[in-house]
């Protein structure tokens, strides 16, 4: 939903790409169904699936703790903390990023697939997945992928189309994420 107004010209498929199953506290399940619930693989419909999202979200959390590690340095560093924890081999605080990242058994992986618009609806910025806030810690990103209806890769049909992030200042900035790379956005 956008606006209170059903979005069909998208669809998403959210799984856990570490655990399929985070927890069996049926009060967690409850409370944070999103993040709780055992994955439901279409393994009939789709085999490859599974094995590859599995791959792929492994390879973006592991990067990922790599890149935490990092911002706590960074902060250690900037708040006067003296000599990073994570530097010197001590992970003390399991509060910090890195340690929400390597600990959390909730990870939670995103296909996301645009659909051609037709030609009754618009091809505008409220078209595609619009402005919102992340509700992860640090999130992982890959890049776009765009294929014809056989499958296959075809150049960004719409080059507007994109991630786009609002600066400090308050500038929007369209990011490009060049294929074979990740980028991390934090907070």
């Amino acid at each position: 939903y956008a606006a209170g107004v059903a979005d069909f010209m998208k669809a998403s498929f959210y799984a856990n790409p570490i655990v399929d199953t985070p927890t069996l506290d049926a009060r967690l399940v409850q409370r944070y169904p999103s993040y709780c619930r055992p994955n439901l693989w279409p393994r009939e419909a789709l085999p490859p699936l599974e094995p590859a999202f599995k791959r792929l979200g492994r390879l973006i959390v592991q990067v990922g703790a790599l890149v935490a590690r990092e911002c706590d340095a960074y902060v250690t560093a900037q708040t006067g903390g003296g000599e990073s924890p994570v530097r010197a081999g001590r992970l003390q605080n399991s509060g910090r990023l890195h340690g929400i990242v390597t600990r959390s058994l909730a990870h939670k992986a995103r296909l996301l697939h645009y659909f051609p618009p037709s030609p009754s609806q618009s091809d505008t910025a409220a078209a595609w997945c619009g402005w919102h806030n992340d509700h992860g810690s640090l999130t992982g990103l890959t890049s776009a992928m765009f294929t014809s209806s056989d499958g296959l890769p075809v150049p960004n049909p719409c080059p507007e189309a994109g991630l786009y992030v609002r600066t400090r200042d308050g500038n929007e900035v369209k990011v490009s994420i060049p294929e074979d790379c990740l980028a991390f956005q934090i907070g």
